[in-house]
């Protein structure tokens, strides 16, 4: 059944045409067409192109339904015709090669895989997508290429703008574009042998319903590895992760978050030493994964202009660390055991701590985007805060209230995809808020927070590291943190440690979600003999006074739940400072081996008591409860996998029942003297 615009002539096309189309933007083919003149369509459809549609987007939409008028270009309906017949020519193949000043990269390859390719012109197309408006590649193409871009077989597309190159979001830039059943990459560096299309092709013929190709040749630096083949829905749903460091591993992890996604998928590659699974850890976590394999003769039959030698890698240890913290951080996604996924983010995690210490400052400047239009100066803070935040906007004007009258002016939160973003939410002097160009929370919110300290800090400053919802209250007798700052440095410490406190309301006092610091004043107090259990699961963190921590251990006595207590919200970081994800243990490292630990805590004035106003969360009516937990497990997905159970239970298990059930003498009223006296050990 076709739909037609009702006059003999006008532009057919079929319902299938129709859906084929919705959803795809193939507005490049029109505006490369030399037949199509935008100014003159434009002019002659003012009055129904919507404002900000380009004319060459409105064609795309209004040409399938017949909408256009008679003569819809200046040369006649036979024009428009042809444009739309180029439109809805379906493609197997569709070769994507992503360029940002690679113009001689290109030069020296394009021509020569489009003529030798040219046997298969009614099945593949090439898609140039150049990643600058500047770049010199767009006007080549156009000038050199003007009949292969009339036709179709070559597309040129200009789709977003690239400060510095990220293969993952250079390589993305293709979809919602193919006509392509199958994305194909391709670099401008990369020959293409007419064998190789051949190949892919029949591999195509055989009727698997998902097929993966990767056309790496086995020998690491010729520039093969990147060279895959798969479906155009893996692509378009999967693709390659935007969220990794620049470059390294971004083909292996599409297709191993294919593999994990479709179980039984079928991979071809090369029958080679080395390959997708080949490293040790790759052939550890392959284990649980299930696919059909193929070898064969598939695969590359040139290597890249730009090949590098096999030991590149080994020979950089920026790259190293790019190579293990994009893996083990494709791991941790696509591993379904929640202890093997903690094990696989702490080796991510070292390996970002390792790309610090490798890259160059200015490279580390760029990993955190700034939310405003400016970023603060560099290396200028003496004293900053540091923290990272989703959906925690109302614990901050109390926050930022605390921390100012203590003498902190200098705020460097990071919005990790709040639903309000961070500056609507909250804005005040000295707040500066960022996104991450890098990572995920589970994998790097100490890395980000470890870049900013990096950038943002002098040399020797002192920073404090929280979440929303921790108060730092200082000892007896400082007044400010640069006053603690001072002290530290009279004592040649580097760090204080901090004891963190559940807050409950007091006995009989019922919360108020807007003043939580009021009605939130009240702490366990429970002294006693400690369970041994308790003991060994706390001596690294409490040493010899394990009864400290299971004093004020409020969630451990209502659900039995076992979590750190002990932090380090306070340090002058270096270059070889590492932390773990919640700021419970710090490392010193000397080329990749911890060559210090922080010891277990002592006791004393310099001990900081943390408010922790967690709870506050868990006793509002409706947040805690069965049927509680779908969201909750989505916002813990980074979160340490003990700490994300015993949340889970908190949830599930109503915790304001269970603060009602708390004996009151057991509460005290969070004061001076109640804290100098838990912290001087005196449990009475």
């Amino acid at each position: 059944m076709t739909a037609t615009a009702g006059d003999e002539g006008r532009i057919l096309v079929t319902r299938q045409d129709v859906a084929w189309l919705a959803g795809r933007d193939l507005s490049d083919i029109v505006a490369n067409n030399r037949a199509f003149d935008a100014v003159w369509y434009a002019a002659r459809n003012a009055d129904s192109i919507p404002d900000g549609m380009t004319a060459e987007r409105h064609f795309c939409m209004t040409a399938p339904f017949g909408v256009p008028p008679a003569n819809p270009l200046p040369r006649g309906e036979d024009d428009a015709k042809a444009i739309l017949a180029t439109l809805k020519e379906p493609k197997r193949l569709s070769y994507c090669i992503p360029v940002l000043d690679r113009l001689s990269d290109l030069q020296a390859t394009l021509t020569a895989n489009l003529t030798s390719n040219r046997r298969f012109q009614d099945q593949i197309e090439f898609i140039v997508s150049v990643l600058s408006p500047d770049d010199p590649a767009l006007e080549w193409v156009r000038c050199r290429f003007a009949e292969d871009l009339d036709s179709g077989y070559l597309r040129l597309i200009q789709p977003m703008t690239l400060i510095r190159w990220h293969f993952g979001r250079a390589k993305n830039s293709f979809r919602g574009r193919l006509r392509g059943t199958f994305y194909s990459s391709l670099d401008a560096d990369n020959h293409l042998d007419p064998d190789e299309v051949s190949q892919t092709l029949d591999i195509m013929d055989k009727g698997h319903p998902a097929v993966l190709i990767h056309h790496f040749s086995g020998t690491w630096g010729d520039g093969t590895s990147g060279r895959i083949t798969v479906p155009r829905s893996v692509y378009e749903i999967i693709g390659y992760d935007e969220r990794f460091l620049w470059r390294q591993f971004d083909e292996m992890d599409l297709l191993i978050s294919a593999i994990r996604r479709l179980p039984g998928i079928h991979l071809y590659r090369r029958d080679t030493e080395n390959h997708l699974f080949s490293a040790p850890e790759a052939a550890t976590f392959a284990e649980d994964l299930h696919f059909n394999l193929h070898l064969g003769a598939v695969g590359a039959t040139s290597r890249a202009m730009n090949a590098k030698a096999t030991d590149y890698v080994a020979s950089s240890p920026e790259l190293q660390a790019m190579t293990r913290f994009n893996t083990f951080s494709s791991f941790e996604k696509n591993e379904a055991s929640g202890e093997r996924r903690e094990m696989y983010r702490d080796l991510a995690r070292a390996a970002g701590f390792s790309y610090l210490d490798a890259a160059p400052a200015e490279t580390i400047a760029t990993l955190m985007r700034p939310m405003g239009d400016t970023a603060p100066p560099r290396a200028e803070a003496d004293l900053a805060l540091f923290g990272c935040l989703k959906n925690d906007h109302r614990f901050l004007p109390a926050f930022y209230k605390h921390y100012r009258d203590r003498g902190v002016d200098r705020f460097f939160l990071i919005d990790d995809g709040s639903d309000i973003p961070g500056p609507q939410a909250f804005s005040a002097p000295g707040v500066h808020w960022f996104q991450p160009n890098f990572g995920w929370y589970g994998t790097s919110k100490v890395l980000w927070m470890k870049a900013l300290m990096q950038t943002y800090l002098r040399p020797g400053a002192w920073a404090l590291m929280v979440d929303a919802d921790e108060f730092v209250d200082l000892p007896e007798g400082l007044s400010s943190f640069a006053d603690l700052g001072v002290l530290l440095a009279e004592q040649g410490a580097f760090y204080a440690d901090g004891l963190l406190i559940d807050m409950v309301p007091g006995p009989g006092c019922k919360p108020d979600k807007a003043d939580f610091v009021t009605s939130f004043d009240h702490f366990l107090m429970r002294p006693g003999p400690v369970d041994t259990g308790y003991v060994d699961a706390v001596s690294w963190g409490f040493g010899e006074r394990p009864d400290i921590s299971w004093a004020v251990d409020l969630r451990h006595h209502l659900l039995g739940t076992l979590d750190s207590l002990r932090k380090l919200p306070f340090v002058r970081p270096t270059k070889e400072m590492r932390f773990n994800q919640g700021f419970h243990d710090l490392t010193l490292h000397d080329d990749g081996t911890t060559s210090w630990r922080a010891p277990p805590m002592p006791l004393g004035p310099a001990i900081l008591p943390i408010r922790h106003y967690k709870l506050t969360k868990l006793s509002q009516s409706g947040t805690s409860g069965p049927g509680k937990t779908v969201q909750a497990e989505q916002d813990l997905a980074g979160y340490f996998f003990r700490t994300r159970q015993n949340i889970l239970k908190m949830i599930e298990s109503d915790i304001v029942d269970h603060l009602a059930q708390v004996p009151p003498g057991l509460l005290r009223r969070y004061g001076p003297q109640s804290i100098s006296d838990l912290l001087a050990g005196k449990l009475t």
